[in-house]
């Protein structure tokens, strides 16, 4: 089994309102005097993965989170040390969210550099298809309740393409009864090969998007790339996939976020950043198109990139990937605002 999650690389090498389109202003609650943040490690499929569990520590929390995270190699604080990448977006929004009294639960994935540890390679194989992290979040939302029985709210927050695998969760009994919303944070609204096709047309000459659409169509249909595909820019870190990492590209780009989030029931949070250049703020769009005869609440934050960071003005959008700067506390304050509107029964944001 391959432990890598093949888009992963991808994203890291390449680097019209909706009519439920409305601000949440964030009243905070009293605030929390301390919070506490101790491990909370998972062990699913025969693969160990290191979790922390973030909590107002003077105080029995009703609010729960599990913080589903995206695509790439990522540990425990939404960092990717196996390409050096150290935004620490998950492991400060849990203590945001902490200090609002909300307990949260967040876990690595499976990786290089992770700290996730494998303990039974055959067992660790259902790791390799897409659907496993499904259960993956499952097992976490059952380790948050046992945790903090005090929880009378649980949602989900899925990160990127960690808000697909929360749409797919929250498809699936018994996990759909156990979670009462979903928090869709910069999550894309098309296939992952779609998605990356967005990334790179900026990049490609006409000809070398024809080739590239070529070869996806190609992957789509279960085939390998063509035998030229590491002598053609368009095909990037893709030309190096193994057949078992196409094999999950392929589960992953077969997903339709659109129809997940039509079909969900539940209230549902979007938050994008509005500078974001790995998934744009129209996708953000189309899911609020989908979901608006339901319960939902879409809030567009300024000058903020992928990981939630502030873009200082005329700066390059690689370089804005790697900022290290703090985690704008405004998406904090948006899940938390959210939760408790879900508590006093206003969970619809309709009209202009």
């Amino acid at each position: 089994m391959s432990a890598s999650h093949p888009i992963t690389a991808l994203v890291v090498l390449l680097g019209a309102a909706s009519a439920c389109h409305r601000e949440i202003a964030d009243t905070p609650p009293p605030p929390v005097a301390s919070t506490s943040c101790d491990p909370a490690p998972l062990t699913v499929h025969g693969v160990r993965f290191p979790g922390v569990l973030c909590r107002p520590a003077s105080a029995a929390p009703e609010l729960g989170v599990v913080l589903v995270p995206g695509t790439l190699y990522l540990d425990v604080d939404g960092n990717v040390p196996a390409f050096g990448v150290f935004p620490n977006t998950y492991r400060e929004l849990a203590e945001q969210l902490a200090a609002r009294g909300v307990a949260v639960l967040r876990h690595a994935k499976i990786g290089p550099q992770t700290g996730s540890e494998v303990l039974d390679p055959a067992a660790a194989a259902r790791h390799a298809h897409f659907e496993t992290r499904t259960e993956v979040t499952a097992a976490a939302i059952a380790a948050l309740r046992a945790a903090v029985p005090s929880l009378r709210r649980v949602v989900l927050v899925g990160h990127s393409e960690g808000g697909v695998v929360a749409l797919r969760a929250v498809a699936r009994e018994p996990v759909a009864g156990g979670v009462a919303g979903v928090a869709l944070l910069s999550t894309p609204s098309t296939g992952a090969l779609d998605l990356l096709r967005e990334q790179m047309r900026p990049l490609l000459s006409p000809d070398e998007r024809a080739y590239f659409d070529n070869a996806v169509a190609g992957v789509r249909r279960g085939e390998g790339l063509p035998d030229d595909a590491a002598s053609h820019p368009s095909m990037g870190a893709l030309s190096f996939l193994s057949a078992a990492d196409l094999g999950y590209l392929r589960e992953v780009d077969a997903v339709d976020p659109v129809g997940l989030v039509a079909r969900y029931p539940g209230p549902v949070l979007i938050v994008q950043g509005d500078r974001d250049t790995l998934v744009a703020p129209h996708h953000a769009a189309a899911l609020a198109r989908a979901h608006a005869d339901r319960p939902t609440r879409r809030v567009e934050l300024p000058g903020l990139q992928h990981f939630y960071k502030q873009v200082p003005e005329g700066l390059a959008p690689m370089a804005a990937l790697g900022l290290t700067t703090p985690t704008s506390p405004e998406v904090a304050g948006a899940i938390a605002a959210w939760l408790r509107a879900l508590g006093a029964g206003q969970t619809a944001s309709r009209g202009t």
